[in-house]
């Protein structure tokens, strides 16, 4: 996703991101590195999408608010 900005930039964010990518990994087991790296481009796909709609809901997003976003853009 070419769409990030700076409401990824803030403490936090890097550990959703791992959050979400041990998730995922573990959610779909891939069983070679074309599955894993599939997994990883959902994964930071899924953040960026957090992370704009959580720009868009809140001024000053926060970790807490980028968790309450990949709630909403998943659903």
């Amino acid at each position: 996703d070419r769409k990030g900005g700076s409401e990824l930039a803030h403490a936090g964010s890097g550990d959703i991101l791992a959050g979400l990518v041990a998730g995922f990994l573990a959610t779909w087991k891939p069983k070679n590195e074309v599955e894993v790296l599939k997994v990883l481009k959902k994964s930071v796909i899924a953040h960026s999408r957090a992370g704009r709609y959580a720009k868009s809901r809140f001024k000053y997003p926060n970790a807490t608010d980028l968790i309450t976003a990949f709630r909403k853009t998943i659903r």
